[in-house]
């Protein structure tokens, strides 16, 4: 009686979970993760995410920048994803995913890039979806521009503002202060990659003659 019993239950409990994984969307997704997590104005930003396909029938998976979807694939079991034409959008955007037969239970990676990002669309949301209720998973975007230090001492000039990919700033030191004068290249991650050094200089008096030393 026992066994009869349990069997019932592995039945009953099979049944839930197929039914729970067609009533929440025919896919399972991983966080959305962005290269870089913070991206520089003009840069170009990679949003990537693993997605399992459990069902069967075709479905079709958008990549959406808040509202306005930008890239799509229809997946179907035993089929290659097939990427679908968008007729317009507000955004530069290319993607990828398996070209490989995607079959139930399989899991391949789907990969948005935003190319040329503005300070617009800091904040906004990615998310990649199906028309299935709870079918989603999402991310902010941080946009930033590279912020020139302010430092005691330093000079910067910059060669644009707002400061972002690709943007440079010539760094020199302010009289009565010593260091290294050198020039930073803003880089896709809103950060620089060189920084100045400029140290304040203290007065020695040489004969009632005030020179300059470290």
């Amino acid at each position: 009686m026992s066994n009869i019993l349990l069997t019932r239950f592995k039945i009953c409990l099979s049944l839930v979970i197929l039914f729970d994984s067609e009533v929440n969307g025919q896919f399972h997704f991983s966080e959305i993760s962005l290269q870089p997590p913070v991206s520089s104005v003009g840069s170009n930003v990679t949003a990537t995410a693993n997605v399992t396909y459990l069902g069967s029938s075709g479905l079709e998976l958008s990549w959406k920048i808040n509202h306005d979807t930008v890239e799509a694939y229809w997946i179907e079991n035993n089929q290659i994803p097939l990427h679908a034409t968008i007729s317009t959008s507000d955004y530069i955007t290319s993607s990828s995913t398996t070209t490989s037969i995607a079959n139930t239970g399989d899991t391949f990676p789907m990969v948005l890039e935003i190319r040329n990002v503005t300070l617009d669309l800091n904040n906004s949301t990615v998310s990649l979806s199906c028309a299935v209720a709870g079918c989603i998973t999402q991310v902010d975007l941080s946009i930033q521009c590279c912020q020139p230090t302010s430092a005691s001492g330093v000079i910067a000039t910059v060669s644009s503002s707002p400061c972002g990919f690709g943007c440079t700033v010539q760094y020199s030191c302010a009289s009565g202060y010593t260091g290294n004068g050198v020039t930073a290249t803003c880089q896709e991650d809103a950060t620089f990659d060189a920084v100045p050094i400029c140290i304040l200089s203290k007065l020695k008096f040489v004969n009632g003659v005030a020179l300059l030393v470290n």
